[in-house]
């Protein structure tokens, strides 16, 4: 492509100056072929890691693509637990060579022409025991691990490329956890605000100034109607009080208007009861 261009450097023509038209296109040329060559690397490099997220993790579900970011932490764990087996499998060989197999452990039973070896109980449930745990260890190192809530989360990766991988919702909603505090955040303003609009503090009406006005000495003999009716109020003149201005006020906010009506049906009920209780007697 250098014929496509002139030189301008009538001075040197056997080096082209940084400003000639020759020795940009050259440049140009050397940079794509150097582009190119950085494109089929890190491509190869991208397949390989591709298959290694797939030796690791399994088969990829239909239209996902492993990201390759969390690689080096699988394969640790990979790692981790092929060294846990080692290390069982070591002690599970190390157990089945110490079997009794010399000739004083052996013993000949009757019907059998070969010699036995006597081993303890509580030696072969030992042994049985690392059987047991290396086989649980094999099994999850190389069942897959299965996480039936993923879901596609589709983003543009480190290289600028769009790419998608399968995490939890639990994953998602770390992702977005700043987002759900700013929303909480607003929400709870907003229930403070909805708050101060709407002041629960009822009107001072005429049957609430009777109720919260009743002097202690009255509450009296209403506190051992209570306390026959099974509330356990301390024998205090403020305890007394405090105990009957909240029972009416509770049947104030239950009945409105009618709470006084309330009030004396169920007195007037727990003194029917006191006075069968009486003829019985």
């Amino acid at each position: 492509m250098t014929d496509q261009v002139e030189c301008n450097c009538a001075w040197n023509p056997d080096r082209h100056a940084d400003t000639c038209p020759v020795y940009m296109q050259q440049r140009i040329e050397a940079l794509r072929a150097e582009i190119e060559e950085l494109d089929t690397l890190r491509n190869r490099q991208s397949d390989l890691l591709s298959q290694t997220a797939i030796a690791v993790r399994g088969p990829e579900p239909a239209l996902t693509r492993y990201s390759h970011a969390d690689i080096p932490s699988r394969v640790k764990a990979v790692v981790a637990d092929l060294e846990a087996v080692r290390g069982l499998l070591s002690g599970l060989i190390r157990a089945v060579r110490s079997i009794n197999c010399t000739p004083r452990h052996a013993i000949m039973i009757k019907g059998d022409d070969e010699p036995c070896f006597w081993q303890r109980r509580e030696w072969v449930e030992y042994v049985l025991g690392l059987c047991t745990e290396a086989e649980a260890a094999l099994t999850a190192t190389t069942a897959p691990k299965v996480r039936p809530d993923l879901i596609r989360f589709d983003f543009i990766n480190a290289d600028g490329q769009p790419d998608s991988k399968m995490i939890t919702h639990d994953d998602m909603r770390e992702r977005y956890n700043a987002l759900y505090q700013q929303s909480e955040s607003s929400l709870e303003r907003e229930q403070i605000a909805l708050a101060h609009a709407h002041d629960p503090m009822p009107v001072l009406d005429d049957d609430l100034r009777y109720i919260l006005g009743r002097p202690n000495f009255w509450c009296y003999s209403l506190a051992n109607a209570m306390r026959a009716m099974g509330q356990e109020i301390a024998r205090k003149a403020e305890e007394e009080q405090a105990a009957v201005i909240h029972w009416l006020l509770k049947a104030y906010f239950e009945h409105g208007p009618g709470w006084r009506d309330a009030v004396e049906k169920i007195l007037a009920a727990e003194r029917e009861k006191e006075l069968a209780k009486g003829g019985e007697q």
